[in-house]
């Protein structure tokens, strides 16, 4: 009997030492566990983040690209309206609806003055403008 007794007191040793490595494996795995929870919280934060930034610069780019369409709109219609401006200029300056040289009253200052419109303006070439006197 003492025998017996002594195999069951082995037996139950050897269960409670099973037992301990059971709850350590445990312990670990949670602690592993954790670990990769805690990984994967930090891994979606960082992609909210990215996200997040990645959606800003679109819309800045957006605003860009509308920026730069705009531009080109604008440089277009400048250049068609200076190239009518040029247009009407040449027309005006090649015929205009009367040319008339004046001789200054004086004669020792004479410099022929440009007489544009039918003498509602005045040429000078020295401005190079039409001006109403």
């Amino acid at each position: 009997m003492k025998d017996a007794v002594a195999a069951q007191q082995a037996a139950l040793s050897a269960q409670q030492q099973e037992i301990q490595e059971l709850r350590d494996e445990l312990h670990h795995k949670d602690q592993a566990v954790n670990q990769v929870q805690a990984t994967a919280a930090d891994a979606a934060a960082k992609a909210d983040a990215a996200q997040a930034q990645a959606s800003q610069q679109q819309a800045t780019v957006t605003e860009l690209k509308s920026d730069v369409t705009d531009l080109k709109t604008n440089v277009n219609n400048t250049a068609l309206s200076l190239q009518e401006t040029q247009k009407n200029v040449k027309e005006e300056i090649e015929s205009p609806i009367a040319i008339h040289y004046k001789e200054s009253r004086s004669r020792r200052a004479a410099s022929p003055r440009l007489n544009l419109c039918g003498g509602r303006g005045h040429w000078d070439p020295i401005s190079t403008r039409l001006s109403t006197r």
